[in-house]
C-alpha cells in the first residue's frame, strides 16, 4: 500500500528508482528486491521498543528521492513520537501505520519523545544516492 502511494504521489522518483533497480538487479545478480514492486534499494527496521531520532538529514540518500516511513507500535499519538519537518515548520501526529512520505535526504526531521513504558517502531524504505553514482560513473567506484 504505502508502496503504491509513492508510486501516485511522486510518479518521477518512482520511475528514477525503478530505472535504477533495473540497471541494478540483471548486472550483480546476488542484488535483490525488498519486496515485489518496491523499487527501493534499502530498508532500514528500527523495531524500539523507543524508535524516536534527533534532528538530521540522510546525507546518504538521493537528494531528490523520498523515504517511505512506516510507524507501528503501542504509543499515544497525541502525546508523543510527532514527526517534526524542521524547514517546513510542520509536526505530525503519527499513529500507529501511519505512512510518511518525505524527501529525507533534503529536510532535517526528527521525533518528539514517548512517554515512558510505550512502544514505538519504524521501517523506512529508501535509496542510496552512491548507487545512482556508481550507476552514472559506468559502475566504477
Amino acid at each position: 500500500y504505502s508502496i503504491g502511494i509513492s508510486r501516485t504521489w511522486f510518479p518521477k522518483v518512482w520511475d528514477h528508482n525503478v530505472q535504477l533497480s533495473k540497471d541494478l538487479i540483471p548486472r550483480y545478480p546476488y542484488l535483490d528486491y525488498i519486496m515485489k514492486e518496491c523499487p527501493f534499494m534499502a530498508m532500514s527496521i528500527n523495531i524500539g521498543p523507543n524508535a524516536v531520532c534527533h534532528k538530521h538529514i540522510d546525507i546518504a540518500n538521493l537528494v531528490s528521492g523520498i523515504c517511505i516511513i512506516l510507524v507501528f507500535g503501542k504509543f499515544k499519538s497525541r502525546r508523543g513520537g510527532h514527526l517534526v519537518l524542521h524547514e517546513a515548520e510542520v509536526i505530525w501526529e503519527g499513529p500507529s501505520g501511519t505512512i510518511f512520505l518525505i524527501p529525507s535526504a533534503l529536510i532535517h526531521h526528527s521525533n518528539l519523545a514517548l512517554l515512558a513504558g510505550e512502544d514505538r517502531c519504524v521501517i523506512t524504505l529508501y535509496s542510496q544516492a552512491g548507487l545512482y553514482r556508481f550507476r552514472d560513473q559506468n559502475y566504477q567506484t
